[in-house]
């Protein structure tokens, strides 16, 4: 059974919060952010945001989803130990990260949630495109 897109739109805008991001759009298109590690002391910080962004295309029955990781650091950071493992099996990357500091720390997991939004849109009977470039 095919689903709408408003359906549709519902089903991934729940999986995102679901996985603790901040989201927000509408009209077939979805942008959700979270930030996954945050390490702060009294010379610097270091913050990881993952970000998210799908768009829906009724005409085609497409979901076309982006993803990034976005790491800042002010000033010095705190010296921090991590832990990382990164998957690729063609286009798709996946990495799981940890990071522990003397100020904080955190963990993101970079894929999961393209993998959930693409498992929910197959099933809806909608195509999955991953966007490698934003602008491409």
């Amino acid at each position: 059974m095919a689903t709408a897109a408003t359906d549709l739109e519902g089903d991934i805008r729940h999986a995102a919060a679901a996985a603790g991001l901040t989201v927000k759009g509408d009209d077939g298109r979805l942008e959700g952010e979270v930030e996954s590690i945050r390490a702060k002391w009294f010379l610097g910080k270091r913050t990881v945001r993952y970000r998210m962004s799908c768009s829906l295309d009724e005409a085609t029955r497409t979901v076309t989803f982006h993803e990034s990781l976005v790491e800042r650091t002010i000033g010095m950071a705190p010296p921090t130990f991590s832990v990382e493992k990164t998957t690729q099996k063609g286009s798709r990357v996946g990495i799981e990260r940890k990071d522990m500091s003397i100020g904080g720390g955190g963990a993101v997991s970079y894929g999961s949630v393209r993998e959930e939004v693409e498992r929910i849109a197959t099933a809806a009977g909608w195509k999955f495109e991953l966007k490698i470039l934003r602008g491409a």
